[in-house]
């Protein structure tokens, strides 16, 4: 938070950042029609959401509590579980499918073959649509 706080004290030029305090920012985004045209645009577009999720959320929330009240939990993680696919999360899944006592091993092992000794390794990043496995 600090870092933000001081960056923004702190100008650009050619990209590079520039070590010089100045309030030169604050006075673009006072001044410049553009700047305050963006600003304005997200923040009403940020209260337009925030009303609409609450719109949504609020008779939700309210009938997992009052009548749903067995299955909160299980409703609670139905609506919190898309918004925990992280990398990580995908990574474990893989390795659990991939891995050397995964599903896929454990499958051949059940079908009579010996353990293959599968074992995958993404070598770029699993968000990028190329990635690459590397199979030992």
């Amino acid at each position: 938070m600090v870092a933000l706080i001081v960056l923004n004290f702190w100008q650009t030029a050619n990209y590079k950042i520039v070590r010089d305090w100045t309030t030169l920012n604050y006075v673009t985004l006072a001044t410049e029609s553009a700047c305050i045209t963006f600003f304005l645009c997200s923040l009403l577009m940020a209260i337009l959401v925030s009303v609409f999720l609450v719109v949504i959320a609020w008779p939700i929330a309210f009938f997992v509590v009052r009548f749903w009240r067995r299955y909160k939990l299980i409703f609670s993680l139905l609506l919190a579980v898309p918004f925990l696919s992280g990398e990580v999360l995908r990574l474990i899944a893989l390795q659990g499918m991939l891995g050397p006592t995964g599903l896929i091993n454990c499958a051949l092992l059940r079908m009579g073959r010996p353990r293959c000794g599968l074992s995958c390794i993404p070598t770029r990043p699993l968000s990028s649509p190329s990635s690459i496995f590397t199979c030992r």
